[in-house]
């Protein structure tokens, strides 16, 4: 049976860019859970103990 999906491996360094994708071609159903860390977003504010990130990309403060 043929494989219907791409691994790792499969992939040279650099050989697939952005602009090699379709618009909204990538959601959340193919991206694992752990493909984009903290660290790799651009997220404006500081994230601490007080503070949680937001769907605007932005760290703010968390109230009870």
């Amino acid at each position: 049976m043929a494989r219907t999906t791409i691994r790792t491996e499969d992939v040279t360094a650099g050989a697939i860019s952005g602009t090699d994708l379709a618009a909204n071609s990538v959601g959340n159903t193919q991206m694992a859970d752990d493909a984009v860390g903290v660290d790799e977003l651009s997220a404006t504010g500081t994230a601490s103990a007080t503070t949680a990130l937001f769907g605007d990309n932005a760290w703010k403060a968390v109230s009870d």
